[in-house]
């Protein structure tokens, strides 16, 4: 009875003994899951406000060159609230898209947007200098001897619209 008695009070120290490591193990995982939920929501919190303030940004047609700064700028006023399990990123009571449209009409706003495209009066501007639409023609035909890979990127850039009509038309 004695040696049954002592092997239970063994057996029992072997069943502490392991639920306190079983314990010490379940707070280090918890510790490592914590600790990657908050670098998984401050990951989120970052493309959350990243991606509006971009999608505002490019809304009201600032500057490529200036986008970074501009994108600095607004980025210092974010905060991220969550209502009603969502998380949503303003500036004050506003959301960002207002914020930065009541920006870009601030003083400081102004020089960060491009000047709207300008024609002059009853233009028709063609994007590609005094050439009508007929004769930017010659860079798309592989067949002419003008026909030239710059010119059609230059033209990509003022004028899509045509770009994308004269590559469909001499694509075939």
């Amino acid at each position: 009875i004695a040696s049954l008695e002592k092997k239970n009070q063994e057996d029992g120290t072997d069943i502490e003994k392991r639920m306190r490591i079983m314990e010490e193990q379940n707070a280090t995982d918890t510790k490592k899951l914590k600790k990657s939920i908050k670098s998984l929501n401050k990951a989120n919190k970052k493309l959350l406000v990243d991606d509006e303030i971009t999608k505002a940004l490019v809304g009201i047609n600032v500057k490529k060159s200036l986008m970074k700064a501009a994108r600095r700028i607004i980025k210092s006023d974010v905060t991220v609230i969550e209502k009603n399990g969502e998380k949503k990123a303003v500036v004050g009571k506003k959301s960002i898209k207002e914020h930065v449209k009541d920006w870009s009409e601030s003083d400081e706003g102004k020089n960060f947007i491009l000047a709207p495209s300008n024609n002059g009066g009853n233009a028709n501007g063609n994007g590609g200098g005094n050439e009508s639409e007929s004769d930017q023609t010659k860079y798309f035909d592989p067949k002419s001897k003008q026909f030239n890979r710059t010119k059609q990127v230059f033209l990509k850039k003022s004028n899509e619209e045509l770009y994308l009509k004269l590559s469909k038309q001499f694509s075939k």
